[in-house]
């Protein structure tokens, strides 16, 4: 109840953010209140992006976690054990390195865990787990799991080629991220510096710039501007958001 609670006030919060993001470039473009009060209606739709933001850090942080646990596989089917002990003793392992049980990774572990003391099949409750993670690594892993565990294949070397694949992407990502760092900071700032030069022009030019803010053309210019805008800072974020 107090999740759903925190969940609520968490959206509720965004919303306003939204609402009052758009209304101020909903001025600085037309300055309407009108407008901007129509536009401002767009920043009830801002929970939903960041939950998607939200969303995809968790899974990238699933996927740093889940890193771990194939380490511990590895290292449990290794030493002898089944894939059922090796699981168990998995979430004792990943206890040390993610103490809280709000890792998602310990979450899961201990899912998989109860679903064994129930007697579901590991197969099973892997390919539970990857659907509902989303994460095409996990997915990967998980359907040549079950894959080797019903041909009699190499189950070691599977969980262990995982796992070295899963850090070189890590790697590589780190290395993406660092490279363009310098043009994600720049093209923030381009995005609201573009903001302060027109709210600039605007307030110290006088009746200069009434014209694009008055009478039909003004308003056509000034959507054409604001759509512009709005799709730079798209395709900006389109071309910097690269895969691995």
């Amino acid at each position: 109840m107090r999740k759903i609670s925190v969940l609520i006030a968490t959206s509720n919060i965004y919303s306003v953010i939204g609402v009052i993001l758009f209304f101020a470039l909903g001025f600085a473009f037309y300055k309407s209140v009108v407008i901007s009060v129509i536009l401002s209606t767009f920043g009830l739709f801002m929970p939903e992006y960041m939950y998607q933001i939200l969303l995809n850090k968790r899974k990238e942080k699933l996927n740093l976690q889940f890193k771990d646990l194939l380490y511990c596989i590895s290292s449990g089917l290794a030493a002898g054990r089944s894939i059922e002990t090796t699981l168990k003793e998995a979430e004792k392992e990943l206890h040390l390195l993610y103490p809280s049980e709000e890792y998602d990774i310990i979450k899961e572990v201990q899912y998989i865990n109860h679903g064994l003391d129930l007697n579901v099949p590991v197969e099973e409750l892997l390919k539970d787990f990857a659907e509902r993670s989303h994460d095409e690594d996990i997915i990967s892993f998980s359907d040549v799991f079950i894959s080797c565990k019903r041909t009699g294949g190499n189950l070691i070397e599977v969980a262990r080629t995982s796992s070295n694949i899963i850090s070189d992407k890590i790697e590589i990502k780190r290395n993406i991220q660092v490279t363009i760092s310098d043009v994600r900071f720049e093209q923030k700032v381009m995005n609201v510096l573009m903001l302060f030069v027109l709210l600039a022009m605007t307030y110290a030019s006088g009746d200069y710039m009434d014209t694009m803010f008055q009478g039909i053309t003004g308003r056509i210019v000034m959507t054409v501007a604001l759509l512009i805008y709005i799709a730079s800072y798209i395709v900006g974020q389109k071309l910097l958001d690269i895969e691995v």
